[in-house]
């Protein structure tokens, strides 16, 4: 029996989609960030495992250690002033991508880790109430994607208008920052996207059939063939799309 059906999340996401289009839109409408000066990547965190199949599981590790997942509270987010240069609002594209930006102010990327932290825990295997909870906060994370893609967007719209305009002042390192600022946003927007996708595709196929999957961390065991090699699909790709996310430093830190 499915645990999973979109009937029994419909309700919940519908109303957490109206409450995002109001606090989302009105609080992006008007608000900049800033950098954390001396802030770098850190590069301790483990590398994605490429999942392998054997004869009757999936291993997921290469150690029996469970994936460290990331400790991300809610916070209250901190309205900023519009930015009034250009070359400020071309900056700002990447914050919260490539640009590290404290938690406050970081409030689509913020909320996006904070609702993928746990996904990918093996409770989901074998917890039905815990497997749904995990598949609706994806659901949120993607809504909350889609509106940060949108804003990404518009911005990316309003400045080309403005660096393209018969009287624009736009300086030569101003349009090729824009340039490259742009490639880098659309890049990230679908690693994103994908990322948050993949996990949410292996979580509706484990709802499918909960009883089938058997852990022994680091190995997933899963009897039926045809079932073992789609779940091995969907772990890989996983893996793959979490493995793009990580190369943007605010990401670095995501274990699913």
């Amino acid at each position: 029996m499915s645990i999973i059906s979109f009937n029994s999340i419909k309700p919940y996401i519908s109303a957490f989609f109206l409450v995002a289009v109001v606090s989302f839109s009105c609080l992006f409408s008007c608000c900049a960030y800033a950098q954390v000066p001396g802030t770098a990547h850190d590069s301790s965190y483990e590398e994605v495992f490429s999942p392998v199949m054997t004869s009757t599981s999936i291993i997921i590790d290469d150690d029996n250690d469970f994936a460290v997942e990331p400790n991300i509270s809610n916070i209250k987010f901190y309205r900023y002033p519009v930015l009034t240069s250009l070359e400020e609002r071309i900056d700002r594209l990447l914050h919260g991508i490539e640009t590290y930006i404290r938690p406050e102010q970081d409030q689509y990327g913020h909320e996006i880790r904070r609702y993928m932290a746990h996904v990918g825990d093996m409770r989901i295997y074998n917890d039905s109430e815990f497997l749904l909870k995990q598949y609706r906060n994806v659901k949120k994370a993607k809504v909350i994607v889609e509106f940060w893609n949108k804003y990404l967007e518009k911005e990316l719209i309003d400045i080309d208008n403005l660096i393209n305009d018969e009287d624009s002042n736009a300086s030569l390192s101003e349009r090729s920052s824009f340039r490259q600022n742009k490639n880098i946003v659309r890049t990230f927007a679908m690693s994103l996207k994908l990322w948050v996708e993949s996990n949410e595709h292996l979580l509706h196929k484990i709802g499918e059939n909960q009883e089938i999957y058997h852990v022994r961390y680091p190995e997933i065991i899963v009897i039926n063939p045809k079932n073992r090699i789609e779940i091995y699909n969907l772990i890989s790709i996983r893996a793959s799309k979490l493995r793009d996310i990580q190369v943007y430093s605010p990401f670095a830190l995501m274990a699913y």
